[in-house]
């Protein structure tokens, strides 16, 4: 049993960027005879559009250190904008969860974790739209933050995402289908 939970806590050395409640949940899971692989966040891919016109290249750090770096490049490899979250102790930045391309090439879509284990709830939403060759935060759209793990992208243009309104105590989460190309920004400080 303990090897079980030595690896669900990232080895023998125990080191890892798992929280405490993240470790026990792993143990009990561990015990009940499931095993929970922590860290699956996006080390390095490069993620191609369907157009094949466009690439964003997703970098991660090595070892426990998943904070991410993505550039995208045009088809003649020249750069057309560099987004960073990393942080200089590693623990105040952003991993690449998932990251996918919309059907008609016109957004990448890529949601984020905190690196150092914050607000384990919160799973920022971001787009890099192709028309202003921006990298937008979904939640300067919308009214609820992201609170799924997961996304799906939709043709031609849509992300199925979760979100739930805030206190999370108080509200049940919503599975909403957006079209990212008809959303309009919210006005500064709603």
């Amino acid at each position: 049993m303990n090897a079980v939970v030595d690896r669900a806590m990232g080895g023998a050395s125990g080191r890892s960027r798992m929280t405490s409640v993240q470790a026990a949940i792993s143990w009990a899971l561990a015990v009940s005879g499931v095993l929970l692989l922590m860290g699956g966040s996006v080390r390095a891919a490069d993620y191609r559009s369907p157009d094949g016109a466009l690439t964003a290249v997703v970098d991660a750090g090595r070892g426990e250190d998943c904070e991410a770096r993505i550039t995208w490049r045009g088809a003649d490899g020249q750069i057309v904008l560099k987004k960073d979250y990393t942080s200089p102790g590693h623990q105040n930045g952003y991993c690449v969860e998932m990251a996918s391309w919309t059907p008609d090439s016109q957004f990448f879509v890529y949601n984020l974790t905190s690196s150092g284990g914050h607000s384990p709830w919160h799973f920022p939403v971001h787009f890099f739209a192709r028309r202003t060759m921006t990298a937008e935060n979904l939640e300067d759209y919308i009214d609820d933050p992201p609170t799924g793990a997961k996304f799906s992208v939709f043709a031609p243009d849509g992300i199925a995402v979760t979100t739930t309104a805030l206190p999370l105590d108080q509200h049940q989460p919503v599975d909403r289908r957006l079209h990212l190309g008809e959303l309009r920004k919210r006005a500064a400080g709603k």
